[in-house]
């Protein structure tokens, strides 16, 4: 009886990027996107505020946002609080990592695959303040998605006054 061999692969942590061996006996698994459990944690730790993001990165993000992007408001129930979510949805999965390392923020939802004939697909999304923030930085280079997100910025600033 002959045993299947797993031909180890190299991959770059997401966080720290260094080089990782994946795949095999005694070796994280293939999917592993991270080296150890320690940037694991650091990957789905929320900093507070977004981070300032330069003028190529905002830019970027607006179009990735017009063409991929949502802006949802909904209110949470009692007392009429109203809630802002920017949420990106793709299959070409660095881009969506990348945006979780610029921004410093967010969160990477995992979509069930139920064909093999689809493509794995994960939604960024942020919330709150985070999002209105996004949204300020990004206003400029919006087209598609420039009114809703004025009218996301305007339902916020009601709500903290």
């Amino acid at each position: 009886m002959s045993a299947h061999r797993v031909v180890p692969t190299v991959k770059f942590c997401l966080i720290c990027k260094k080089e990782f061996e994946c795949g095999g006996r005694g070796r994280r698994s293939l999917n592993a996107e991270y080296c150890s459990k320690t940037c694991s944690a650091m990957g789905r730790m929320r900093q507070p505020t977004i981070l300032h993001l330069r003028i190529e990165d905002v830019a970027y993000m607006a179009g990735l946002f017009d063409g991929e992007g949502s802006v949802t408001t909904y209110d949470r129930g009692f007392g009429g609080r109203v809630q802002l979510r920017c949420s990106i949805v793709n299959t070409h999965l660095p881009i969506l990592d990348w945006l979780l390392v610029t921004t410093g923020t967010g969160t990477l939802v995992k979509h069930k695959v139920y064909s093999d004939k689809h493509k794995e697909c994960k939604t960024w999304q942020c919330y709150g303040q985070n999002a209105k923030n996004l949204l300020e930085q990004m206003l400029p280079y919006l087209i598609i998605e420039r009114d809703r997100a004025i009218a996301a910025i305007a339902s916020q600033e009601v709500v903290q006054c």
